[in-house]
C-alpha cells in the first residue's frame, strides 16, 4: 500500500519548520520606543552583593547628614575625565554634547527625550539620525535654575519637573518629534511641601504607573510621592515613607515601585522592603532588557559619594556586571538618569548599546 504525500502537505511541513527555526534561531527585536507600556517584572537580583572593584571605605550611614541640604548636583558642566573624544572605552559614546547639563533620560518612538538640569529645556536625540534637536521650553514661571533633574514618559505624555517642587507636562509627537500641547506651570500641592525655597518639595526620578499617576522620589523628605493624574499632577495621592535619602522609582508591569536611595549600603527597595544593595550610594534606577540575555535586567548609576568603588559608573544589580563607563575617576550626585536603551546621563549624555 502506498502512502501518497501531496505537495500541499510537503509547504505546509516545510513551513511549520521554518517558522520553528526562525523562533530558535533569531533572538527577539526590541522596539526603540516605550509603546508597550510599562518594563516587565525583573527577576530579583542577589540581595547583597558588589561590582568588580568594590573597596569598602565607607559602607554605612548616609551621604547626606539628615537635616541638612545637600549641594547642587551640578550647578554647571563639569569636564569628564578622561581624552576630549566623543568615543570612550569600549562601547560607550558621548550624544547631545549640545545640551549644557543633561540629566533626566527616557525612550520614546524614535530616540530619547532629555531634560536639562539647568534650563529645564527638553531635547530630542534621533538614534537614526544621531541629531539632537531642543524641542520644548519650560512654561511661564519654571524656575531659572530650574534643577530639573525628573523625566518620566507614558505613552506620548511626558513629565518634567523641577526640583523646587514645580513641573510641566507635554505631548510627544513620534511624527515630528516634537513635544507640543505644552501644560502651564504646575505647583505640587502646598498641603504635602512647600515650594518656597529650594528642595523643600524635591521631585527627583519619576515614573508613571498603570494609572498614569506620576511617582517621584523625594530625598530631602525620604519619600516616595505620589502626583494624581486626576488633578493633573498638582496634588499628592499616596505618600510611602523611608530612613534614607531615595533619588529615583522605576514601576513595572506588574506595578511593583522599585526605588534607589543615596546611602552607602545603595540599596534597592522592592515596595518599600530592601532587595539588594550594591555597594555604594545609587542615583538612578532603570529596568531593561537590552543585555545579552535580553530578560528584565535592574540598572543603577553609582555615584562612588561614599568612595567604595574607582569612578561612578552604570552598574546591571541584576548580576553586578558593570557597563562600560566614560569615567575613570571621581565621584558624583551627577548620574541623574538611566532610559531602557541604556542611555544614561552624567556629565553628559553617553550611548552604551553598541557594547551589548
Amino acid at each position: 500500500m502506498k502512502i501518497l504525500i501531496r505537495p500541499k502537505w510537503i509547504i505546509g511541513i516545510l513551513t511549520i519548520l521554518l517558522m520553528l527555526t526562525l523562533l530558535v534561531a533569531v533572538p527577539p527585536t526590541y522596539a526603540d520606543d516605550n509603546s508597550g507600556g510599562l518594563p516587565p517584572v525583573p527577576s530579583l537580583p542577589a540581595r547583597n552583593g558588589h561590582f568588580p572593584g568594590y573597596h569598602p571605605v565607607k559602607t554605612t550611614g548616609s551621604v547626606i547628614a539628615p537635616g541638612t541640604t545637600p549641594s547642587v548636583p551640578f550647578p554647571s558642566k563639569l569636564p569628564a575625565p578622561g581624552p576630549a573624544s566623543p568615543s570612550w572605552g569600549n562601547g560607550v559614546k558621548q550624544i547631545c554634547a549640545a545640551i549644557p547639563s543633561p540629566a533626566g533620560i527616557a525612550t520614546v518612538t524614535g530616540g530619547q527625550l532629555i531634560a536639562d538640569y539647568i534650563t529645564g529645556d527638553l531635547w530630542f536625540y534621533n538614534t537614526a539620525k544621531k541629531t539632537c534637536t531642543m524641542i520644548q521650553t519650560p512654561p511661564t514661571g519654571f524656575p531659572s535654575p530650574a534643577f530639573s533633574w525628573g523625566l518620566a514618559v507614558t505613552g506620548t505624555l511626558v513629565a518634567v519637573s523641577s526640583e523646587t517642587g514645580v513641573l510641566y507636562t507635554c505631548t510627544y509627537s513620534s511624527t515630528t518629534h516634537t513635544c507640543g500641547k505644552e501644560s502651564s506651570l504646575i505647583t505640587i500641592s502646598p498641603t504635602f511641601c512647600t515650594a518656597e525655597s529650594f528642595e523643600k518639595c524635591n521631585p527627583n526620578g519619576m515614573a508613571f504607573d498603570k494609572s498614569k499617576n506620576l511617582w517621584y522620589a523625594d530625598s530631602q523628605n525620604y519619600q516616595e510621592v505620589e502626583l494624581t493624574k486626576a488633578s493633573h499632577y498638582s496634588s499628592v495621592g499616596t505618600v510611602n515613607s523611608f530612613s534614607t535619602e531615595v533619588v529615583a522609582v522605576a514601576i513595572d508591569s506588574g506595578g511593583n515601585h522599585w526605588v534607589v536611595d543615596q546611602s552607602c549600603s545603595g540599596n534597592l527597595y522592592e515596595n518599600g522592603v530592601v532587595m539588594a544593595t550594591a555597594g555604594d550610594a545609587l542615583s538612578s534606577v532603570a529596568i531593561s532588557t537590552q543585555n545579552p540575555s535580553h530578560t528584565a535586567h535592574f540598572y543603577v548609576g553609582v555615584t562612588n559619594l561614599c568612595l567604595n568603588y574607582a569612578s561612578p559608573f552604570i552598574g546591571d544589580i541584576s548580576d553586578f556586571t558593570a557597563l562600560p563607563s566614560p569615567f575613570s575617576s571621581g565621584v558624583g550626585f551627577n548620574l541623574p538618569g538611566i532610559s531602557t536603551l541604556l542611555y544614561f546621563t552624567g556629565d553628559g549624555a553617553w550611548q552604551t548599546g553598541d557594547a551589548l
